[in-house]
């Protein structure tokens, strides 16, 4: 599969935007979300690639997809999900530098975490951390 940046698939026309402003940017090979939008209303939906660092990703989200991945870290995620936020089946280490607030479900599961220090301060919906060092 080719490798792309954010904005070499957004040149190429591979990234679906989407009529409720949701962006689905997934199973591109992507490598970096630089040049993503800082915000968006609906989903972003960079899943099933080959991220690992979520730099460049929007700031405000309504939900957030990045599971499947090679993240080790949350730094660069988005402060304010008002929908889901779903990083599971990662490598990550820490959810440090993840968002502070998800109105919907918090999916952690089958990562490398040792603890949930660093979750978001206020999870509205179900939270998942089945998978990891500290409950395996």
């Amino acid at each position: 599969m080719k490798q792309y940046t954010y904005l070499e698939a957004l040149r190429d026309h591979r990234i679906e935007f989407k009529e409720d402003g949701s962006i689905n940017c997934s199973r591109l090979g992507l490598t970096s979300l630089v040049g993503a939008p800082r915000t968006v209303k609906m989903n972003f939906d960079c899943s099933h690639n080959r991220l690992t660092s979520l730099e460049g990703a929007p700031d405000i989200v309504g939900s957030f997809y990045c599971q499947d991945n090679m993240l080790t870290s949350l730094k660069g995620s988005p402060m304010l999900v008002s929908g889901d936020f779903h990083c599971q089946l990662n490598h990550l280490e820490s959810l440090e530098g993840g968002p502070e607030f998800v109105g919907g479900s918090f999916d952690c599961s089958h990562n490398e975490l040792n603890s949930e220090e660093g979750c978001p301060a206020i999870i509205l919906g179900w939270s998942d951390y089945t998978g990891n060092n500290f409950n395996s």
